[in-house]
């Protein structure tokens, strides 16, 4: 990355996910904690995607690099502290998008309210680079419009869902090659040939940009990165959950009769008709929820948490709503939050068979879930912390805390929206990913937290899959991402040590 700077090229370093970015980014800003550059600050700006990641970096730098000075530039120490003073200042992406609106609002002209845009950066790193992915967001926008000298991109998936998740990047860091940085170039060179079947020539073209800017190293667990060496993961647990006729009878009510206001509503009932139908009682009672969402992850998100605070309404209740439609008042008893569905059964028997001594991180996309996982955890005795977008900064250091910590708990309840990326959990051995996810790519992210540098046991992974469900064709989406994003960079891989050994036999 030092020579990369030093012919003024950016990077975006694409180590798989708990191999030590950010360690590899400290090391770099430790060699460069002076800008050379008379005109810029010497601070290096680190953005992520939530405060959780920037207090894994807070702890990184504060063990690896404690000579650094450090400012989290979140909550009250924004109106007190400049972001351009010291060595590395640590800011969210919300904050960036916010000061970006108000340099561009004509009716702000305190440039108090945007220091960010008031002056050019020594370096500016992105970490979790991929939530810039969409060209059009505020968030990708926003990054762009800062000024720096120097400029590094950090993910493990570079690329999620289609190679123009690339283009945002390869902008950030102002890639001239081939005027990839330029969208209409992007797409005359890359989205339109590849649409046409010109599959080879377009990876051909990625691959020699790409090998330009990006150092790429998957993960290996059998022969390492040079001297990284992790333990063995286990991913092939699917665990295959066959619904009983009365949760298989309002699955089908819900995949054939109900009305819906869109697609995506109607995938996520299907989702959660899946995991439990109490999920699904005051949709059911109404109607359906929900504007129509574009497919952008900010909406997705939205319309989620839109659903999930239906059913968090019924588990306050601990009853269901009435009425049911008249052809599913015989199955009543399966939306009562006390109803052990099949996926939750499924989940009992995980948590039965894990041994004393290890831990488990079970990921989830509804909070009610969480709740109901919760719940049936007390009645089985059994010690566990939570961790989710509705706690405090506080109360989820706490959370981690205690599972790291606690000998005695055994379990940590994480959303994968709040917790999938950006933290350092390798005191669990052990992953449920209670339903799967149209983004292969957020599963390993989330897969990662656990299975990393530091880890020191053998890693299991359980995915719960109802047979017969959307979430068959969720997985048969997974498969063609990985086969198409998976491909491109797996030409971009740096060969590890033993390979390179044997080249030079």
């Amino acid at each position: 990355m030092l020579e990369r700077e030093a012919e003024g090229k950016g990077t975006i370093l694409a180590y798989a996910m708990g191999l030590g970015k950010t360690i590899a980014s400290a090391a770099l800003i430790c060699f460069t904690t002076r800008s050379s550059a008379p005109d810029a600050f010497r601070t290096t700006l680190v953005i992520a995607p939530n405060l959780g990641t920037l207090q894994h970096w807070q702890n990184i730098l504060k063990m690896f690099a404690p000579k650094l000075e450090v400012l989290l530039y979140h909550g009250e120490r924004r109106k007190t502290s400049d972001p351009r003073v010291p060595h590395v200042a640590l800011v969210t992406l919300s904050e960036v998008r916010s000061q970006w609106a108000a340099y561009l609002d004509e009716n702000v002209s305190n440039p108090n309210k945007f220091p960010l845009f008031t002056g050019k950066f020594y370096r500016v790193i992105i970490d979790e680079a991929q939530t810039i992915r969409n060209p059009d967001a505020t968030s990708a926008k926003a990054c762009w419009a800062l000024k720096k000298c120097h400029a590094v991109c950090l993910t493990g998936t570079p690329a999620q869902n289609k190679f123009e998740d690339l283009y945002p990047l390869l902008k950030f860091l102002d890639v001239t090659s081939e005027g990839l940085n330029e969208l209409a170039t992007f797409r005359s060179k890359v989205i339109n040939p590849y649409k046409e079947g010109k599959i080879i020539e377009t990876t051909e073209l990625l691959v020699r940009v790409l090998s330009d800017c990006m150092i790429y190293r998957p993960k290996d667990s059998e022969s390492g990165l040079g001297s990284i060496q992790l333990p063995k993961l286990h991913d092939a647990v699917l665990v295959r959950i066959e619904l009983t006729p009365a949760e298989r009878a309002v699955y089908r009510y819900i995949k054939s009769t109900h009305p819906f206001k869109s697609q995506w509503a109607k995938a996520i009932r299907l989702r959660q008709a899946a995991d439990h139908p109490a999920l699904l009682t005051k949709a059911l009672h109404r109607g359906d929820v929900g504007p129509k969402p574009d497919d952008t992850s900010d909406q997705m998100r939205n319309l989620l948490d839109q659903c999930c605070a239906e059913a968090n309404e019924v588990i306050a209740q601990d009853k269901p709503l009435a009425p049911l439609p008249p052809c599913l008042e015989a199955y009543a008893e399966v939306f009562k939050p006390t109803y052990i569905s099949s996926k939750f059964a499924a989940l009992l028997a995980i948590l039965k068979r894990i041994r004393k001594g290890d831990k488990i991180l079970i990921f989830s996309h509804f909070l009610t879930n969480l709740d109901m996982m919760a719940t049936i955890l007390s009645g089985e005795g059994v010690s566990y912390a939570r961790y989710d977008g509705r706690m405090g900064s506080t109360e989820r250091a706490e959370a981690l805390d205690r599972i790291r910590q606690d000998k005695d708990c055994t379990a940590l309840l994480m959303s994968i929206m709040a917790g999938g990326t950006g933290l350092d959990i390798p005191a669990c051995n052990h992953v449920v990913l209670f339903e799967p996810w149209w983004n292969p790519y957020v599963e390993d992210q989330a897969i990662s937290r656990v299975h990393r540098i530091g880890q020191t046991r053998e890693v299991r992974v359980y995915r719960l899959l109802v047979e017969d469900s959307i979430e068959d064709s969720i997985v048969k989406t997974q498969n063609a991402k990985t086969e198409v994003i998976g491909g491109l960079l797996s030409l971009c891989a740096v060969p590890d040590v033993d390979e390179m050994r044997k080249w030079l036999a």
